[in-house]
């Protein structure tokens, strides 16, 4: 892949958002030299001939797999997929699989175009119970529940809920490699919220996709 200017430029700051309605934003800052993507395509086309890595199995029932990547976490931003109220990795990653490619790594995805300066991981945590709280948290991995007669689109966040990912995110990927927390959770109606410092979507067909 060519970049004009410095290797010396590194990625500083960027902003993932969800809105109320699911629509994800991502928005990309570049600091330090004059870091240029010249030739789109064939980064692109490396960065999927990588694709998806193995499975790995870490302690306690915990996994992690790398779903897109593009270069080491000093040159890319990585976003890092964690699991909310799943009790089995398979579907949940089969989940994150399927939102990495609409939003990222198809040629129709939402950030197809700066795919090449990102790294999408998903961080499998096992829950007690599979469906988040109604009202009040409900024994899921991070605490996430939808509010009591409000529209079914909001997904709130416990007091720990943050604290809570940048650790486990910290513990499994290292700090270099949690730019972005993403909670995917496990809850087939639309829906999500964009949080200090953590963004919950769910697995919802249309979350990612061209409808979203």
């Amino acid at each position: 892949a060519a970049w004009a200017g410095s290797m010396r430029a590194r990625l500083a700051a960027a902003t993932l958002v969800v809105f109320g309605l699911g629509v994800l934003t991502l928005q990309v800052i570049v600091y330090e030299g004059t870091a240029i993507l010249t030739d789109n395509h064939s980064r692109r086309a490396s960065a999927r001939a990588r694709g998806a890595s193995a499975v790995t199995e870490l302690s306690n029932g915990v996994q992690l797999r790398t779903l897109h990547q593009s270069g080491p976490a000093s040159t890319t931003i990585d976003i890092v997929l964690l699991s909310e109220a799943y009790t089995a990795a398979t579907p949940f990653f089969a989940d994150a699989s399927r939102a990495t490619r609409h939003y990222f790594s198809s040629d129709e995805a939402t950030f197809y175009g700066i795919s090449p300066l990102l790294n999408v991981h998903a961080l499998y945590l096992p829950s007690a119970v599979g469906r988040i709280g109604w009202g009040a948290p409900a024994g899921t991995t991070f605490g996430c529940y939808r509010a009591v007669n409000e529209p079914l689109r909001a997904i709130f966040q416990a007091n720990f809920t943050l604290l809570h990912a940048q650790r486990a995110c910290r513990h499994h990927l290292g700090c270099s490699g949690c730019d972005f927390l993403v909670l995917l959770v496990n809850e087939p109606l639309y829906g999500g919220l964009a949080a200090d410092g953590v963004t919950m979507i769910t697995n919802s067909l249309t979350s990612g996709g061209p409808s979203a």
